[in-house]
């Protein structure tokens, strides 16, 4: 079989394992991609090296995993750098060695892979394996967010929040988090949902932030069942629905949903009313840390103090 043979062949075992996958007959596609392997496909080395470490079509094995990826490297692969850099960042299957996995995230960063870039920031940032240099860190979380790494994006939204490595900026940080928060972060979608409803480096719009509030708590954000409690709560951009209000502060498990509760069952408000309910919650919020429920709880005043 000649060079181009070779090639014409492992491109189409290449594409019938993602056929098989597509039909989730994972076992067929991970024999294709093995084949394929056989035939030098850089790119079916790097899915061959997923399968094993993940266990898909076979059973897991990170060893045969960490050889394919470093196959797949020297195939020229770059997003096997990545792949490589976790195992010796973990410390899985061979000793931890984060001076081994900074010069491999760094190689992937280079040749342009996000999350490479993300976590050789992170690397630069902390010092790991790396001389620290927040310089670095600053300009690889840029690079990272620019080319689409979600949680560099929160990263920077982040920084410019509080000032660290970037002057501080509302309106950046809002933009920030809106570009992580349309990748999926769950963080950022409350976040920028704040930002919405408080009206911080953007015009505030409660109907807009409602509906990054309903997406966030989508993805079990507990802070974005609470203000969305809040909204039916205060009547916002609705009616009054006190029991959708109580429902949603039920789900959260934070501590203003914590209070809000209390406050219900101590004024009977759509409930019945009930001390020993209500100081439960207040109990509860002020062990999250809640200045007003840590009063009412274990304050002078406190009607259950250290009962």
């Amino acid at each position: 079989m000649t060079e181009k043979e070779k090639k014409i062949t492992a491109e189409k075992y290449y594409n019938l394992a993602y056929e098989y996958g597509k039909k989730g007959d994972e076992k067929m596609a991970l024999a294709c991609f093995a084949k394929a392997t056989e035939l030098h496909h850089p790119e079916a080395c790097l899915n061959l090296g997923i399968c094993y470490e993940n266990g898909i079509g076979i059973k897991k094995d990170p060893l045969k995993a960490l050889k394919c990826y470093h196959l797949a490297s020297e195939m020229g692969v770059n997003g096997a750098y990545y792949r490589m850099a976790r195992f010796y960042h973990l410390g899985k299957v061979v000793e931890k060695d984060l001076t081994m996995a900074a010069k491999l995230y760094l190689i992937g960063a280079e040749g342009g892979d996000p999350e490479a870039m993300g976590e050789i920031a992170y690397f630069y940032y902390f010092g790991h394996g790396v001389k620290k240099s927040l310089t670095r860190a600053r300009d690889w979380f840029t690079k990272a967010a620019e080319c689409g790494d979600g949680q560099a994006k929160r990263r920077l939204a982040e920084f410019y929040k509080s000032g660290e490595l970037f002057m501080k900026s509302e309106k950046k940080a809002t933009l920030w988090y809106r570009q992580a928060a349309e990748a999926g972060d769950r963080f950022s979608q409350h976040e920028y949902a704040l930002c919405l409803y408080y009206g911080r480096g953007i015009k505030e719009d409660k109907i807009e932030a409602l509906r990054w509030f309903l997406k966030a708590a989508g993805q079990n954000n507990d802070e974005s069942f609470y203000y969305i409690g809040l909204y039916y709560a205060k009547g916002i951009g609705g009616p009054v629905d006190h029991g959708k209000a109580i429902k949603y502060f039920e789900e959260s498990k934070s501590a203003e949903a914590h209070f809000a509760l209390g406050r219900y069952y101590q004024e009977g408000v759509y409930v019945e009313k009930n001390e020993s309910k209500a100081m439960h919650h207040f109990e509860i919020a002020a062990s999250i840390g809640h200045e007003e429920a840590l009063k009412i709880a274990y304050g002078p005043k406190a009607k259950y103090k250290n009962r």
